[in-house]
């Protein structure tokens, strides 16, 4: 008697199906990865001027809208 899965031989009997079925997997899984790497360097590029801020306070104007324009600070509320 035979000690192959009954799965392994449902696998093998049709190659072609079993190599869609494994690009489809593998296509989705790089994907997947693709995604996460995307978001990854989305959030540090988002994060990475706070990131060089060394600094425990930061005022800012609350009409500025990037760090590269500033608006302007009155010296008052410094």
């Amino acid at each position: 008697m035979s000690k192959t899965p009954v799965a392994w031989f449902q696998l093998i009997s049709q190659k072609s199906r079993l190599m869609v079925a494994i690009a489809g997997i593998a296509f989705a899984t790089i994907l997947v990865f693709t995604q996460l790497g995307l978001l990854a360097a989305l959030y540090l590029s988002a994060t990475a001027m706070h990131r060089r801020l060394k600094g425990d306070l930061v005022m800012r104007e609350p009409e500025t809208e990037t760090y590269i324009v500033p608006g302007l600070f009155p010296r008052r509320r410094l």
